[in-house]
This record gives structure tokens, sequence and C-alpha cells, in this order.
């Protein structure tokens, strides 16, 4: 089974990226994808996530949608 992804594009809130984090924790996600995060995982991100500080952590981070096409073939 399969389980989703969420990809995050100029997210601009550190705390809106630990909601997902917990989100993605509460609902059985795998992963976080940021493309261009125009802010950092900080202390604030951290908050956010209350529990699912290690999915957060393990984030994977983009430059561009030409860097995730690159190592996301399948998108």
């Amino acid at each position: 089974m399969k389980r989703p992804h969420v990809v995050l594009v100029r997210s601009i809130y550190p705390l809106n990226i630990g909601y997902v984090s917990r989100a993605m924790a509460n609902m059985g996600g795998d992963r976080i994808i940021l493309i261009d995060p125009k802010c950092e995982i900080n202390h604030e991100s951290r908050l956010g996530a209350s529990g699912a500080q290690q999915r957060l952590m393990d984030a994977t981070i983009y430059s561009s949608w030409d860097d995730f096409y690159k190592h996301e073939p399948d998108g």
C-alpha cells in the first residue's frame, strides 16, 4: 500500500510546515516535500509538529520544480 506524500511549494510560514508534519503523522502519510521554501524549519515549525518532529526533520527539500522532477521523475 502506498502512503501519501505532501508537496508544499514556496512555503512562507514555518508553523504551517509543522502543522502539515503533524497532519501527515496522524493520517499515516509518508513524506513531506518542500519546493523552494521561503522559510526555514525552525523552533516554530517543531512546535507546530507537536510529536511529529522526526517526520518534519526528515522533510525532503528541493530548490526548484526542475530539481524536484530530476529526483522524483514520477512526480
